[in-house]
């Protein structure tokens, strides 16, 4: 992608935040408007080439310590334990403990590369956990209603530039090209045959659309179900879905579009407005799409590739990313019969140069075995039960009294159906390098706001003292 390329990818995206930003203020802190709205810049700022993914720079890898240290030394800032510290725990904690043990399974050789990508990783771990904590923090001082439709409006907006891509042909493939790490980029973006269905957009990694998707449809989920009627809600959250569900299609993501088949259908049990819409406008939709010049270019450029992509070796792992997933996997466990040690110590934490060594995969392509192959089963199985029991607090109120607080448990609960799914083969809550990064940050906010808003009297007088 050219200079010109990338900073009008970065423009656009960054002129519509702005805009966004600014006509939702409203009820939203400064601070926390800046740092929440600088992760939907999603095209990277800078990128240092010699380090592929692991170089680019994004407004909210620079906007979060500023604010971080703005929120300590301005304002004062107290950190609400209950929400920060199993989030700490899993992203700084365990993985710094981690850390020495990781040059073990290395060649010395390799010392130099994996401490810049580690730091790298780490860094961003902070960046992560201070982001919920600044969060957390705020919501003790404000409503959580205006931080709500910033969000769901902030995603529409992401998702309806997704749409000019996919459906329009607008050229925002961002992160295929800094990466270079899709064998079709070439032949898919010939200069007379650009076709750009396949890849990500405006910075997001194939992979992620889908997770955005998913914290997008939850973010919406809250303002709909609060008035469960045609209204300026009901219709933004037609809109997300809709348009979530073009750049998930258009991605070419299998298990994201699994995974959005099944919030979707959750979202339309618990929500009225949309089931009536739904049974109107997705097949007038589709009939659209399928009678359009776009899909007929669509269907004589890529449907070798698609055709392949969705085939019954490809699905079932006899051949693709699915073998190689398979094929890891087997490896894994033929070493934890060989090596004792490693139901204990892992891999050494992130270390993505020894598992290519061992597994032949940079990742483990999903967070349930990337966990336990970087900690080992003992320790993974640990992280699993934290990660299981921040995720499903917020279900506490499902059947609460309190019309916020129940609509927040029944929007919340399209995340603990899509996440779970989606990390079956991609990173959903960890990452590693920038694939996914602001994905998984998007995801652990959405759960720091519910897990901040559901804290008990008794809770904040705890975390008080």
């Amino acid at each position: 992608m050219t200079g010109s390329a990338l900073t009008f990818a970065l423009l656009v995206q960054a002129i519509c935040v702005l805009v966004v930003a600014t006509v939702m203020r409203v009820g939203v802190p400064l601070r926390l408007n800046l740092m929440l709205s600088s992760a939907f810049v999603t095209v990277p700022v800078w990128v240092y080439s010699p380090l592929a993914d692991a170089g680019m720079v994004f407004l909210f890898d620079i906007v979060v310590p500023v604010v971080l240290l703005w929120s300590l030394y301005l304002r004062g800032f107290s950190i609400p334990k209950r929400t920060t510290a199993p989030v700490a725990l899993l992203f700084l904690i365990i993985p710094l403990l981690f850390v020495p043990l990781g040059y073990v399974f290395l060649d010395d050789t390799f010392f130099g590369y994996h401490t810049v990508i580690l730091s790298n990783v780490l860094f961003r771990s902070f960046i992560v956990v201070a982001a919920v904590a600044v969060l957390a923090s705020e919501l003790r001082r404000v409503e959580g209603l205006p931080i709500v439709r910033l969000m769901a409006v902030q995603f529409s907006a992401l998702f309806v530039l997704g749409v000019l891509q996919y459906a329009g042909g607008v050229d925002f493939v961002v992160y295929e090209r800094l990466k270079d790490v899709e064998n079709a980029v070439d032949a898919l973006m010939a200069a007379d045959e650009a076709v750009f269905f396949g890849f990500g957009f405006l910075g997001l990694f194939r992979g992620a659309v889908p997770q955005m998707a998913v914290i997008a449809i939850f973010w919406c989920l809250i303002v709909t179900n609060l008035r469960d009627r045609v209204s300026a809600n009901g219709l933004l959250l037609l809109t997300v879905s809709l348009t979530s569900l073009v750049c998930v299609a258009g991605s070419l993501s299998r298990i994201g579009l699994g995974a959005l088949a099944v919030v979707l259908v959750y979202s339309c049990t618990i929500n009225t407005a949309l089931r009536r819409w739904a049974l109107l406008l997705v097949p007038l939709g589709l009939a659209l799409l399928m009678y359009s010049g776009y899909w007929v270019v669509l269907q004589s450029l890529t449907i070798d590739f698609m055709a392949d992509r969705f085939s019954f070796d490809e699905l079932t792992g006899a051949s693709g990313s699915g073998s190689t997933r398979i094929e890891s996997a087997q490896l894994f466990v033929r070493d934890l019969a060989d090596r004792p040690v490693m139901w204990f110590t892992g891999i050494g934490g992130f270390n993505p140069i020894a598992t290519s060594e061992r597994y032949s995969v940079f990742g483990m392509h999903g967070d349930y075995l990337d966990v336990i192959v970087r900690y080992g089963v003992v320790v993974g199985l640990v992280y699993g039960f934290v990660v299981l029991s921040v995720l499903t607090r917020p279900l506490a109120g499902f059947f609460s009294r309190s019309p916020f607080r129940r609509s927040s448990s029944r929007a919340y609960g399209a995340i603990c159906c899509g996440i779970p799914v989606l990390a079956l083969t991609q990173g959903a809550l960890i990452f590693s390098g920038a694939a996914g990064y602001l994905a998984a940050a998007h995801a652990w906010l959405a759960i720091a706001f519910m897990s901040a808003t559901y804290v008990s009297p008794t809770d904040a007088v705890t975390e008080r003292e």
